[in-house]
């Protein structure tokens, strides 16, 4: 539905070149809005679906440092997380060890790698609830559209139900 909506006068209204009487504007203007928030609601499972994926990844990634670190800490020796590692974490700007701008670390560097995943994950796990609290929210008005769509298309009903046994 467009932006132009014209009255004509006596409850009929012009939509995008159609004539349309008040009681169907209502629920077309409803339907819309139902439609809307399912958009709403696609684009907000897609973000819960993207997190959770980097969350995923946020994890595999904390099993490697950690297994690196071990390994470090074995052979009291640096490890070398690779560049695909660099590269998750800098993109995602987690801190970690700097030192030498590279991924190869000793067993405290790597504990500050950890603990960057750490803060990392706990930041994507706190969006995660705020997402899902839009979730909730979105779909309570999309709830309330319909029961609104519904009471109309009943009142219709019953409008029209009535003036048919009137003129009987």
């Amino acid at each position: 539905m467009s932006n132009s909506v014209q009255s004509v006068g006596g409850g009929t209204f012009i939509v995008d070149g159609q004539s349309m009487d008040y009681a169907t504007l209502v629920l077309a203007l409803q339907l819309e809005r139902v439609d809307l928030l399912d958009k709403q609601l696609g684009a907000q499972a897609q973000a819960i679906q993207d997190r959770n994926a980097l969350i995923a990844q946020a994890n595999d990634m904390l099993t490697r440092v950690q297994q690196l670190k071990n390994q470090a800490a074995q052979n009291n020796t640096a490890t070398n997380g690779g560049a695909d590692m660099k590269k998750f974490f800098d993109t995602n700007g987690i801190k970690y060890d700097t030192t030498g701008n590279d991924m190869i670390n000793t067993k405290d560097e790597w504990e500050v790698a950890i603990q960057g995943l750490k803060n990392f994950t706990d930041k994507l796990n706190s969006q995660s609830e705020l997402d899902f609290i839009r979730v909730q929210n979105l779909n309570n008005k999309r709830e309330q559209a319909l029961e609104l769509t519904t009471n109309q298309l009943q009142k219709d009903s019953k409008i029209k139900n009535d003036i048919i046994g009137n003129t009987r």
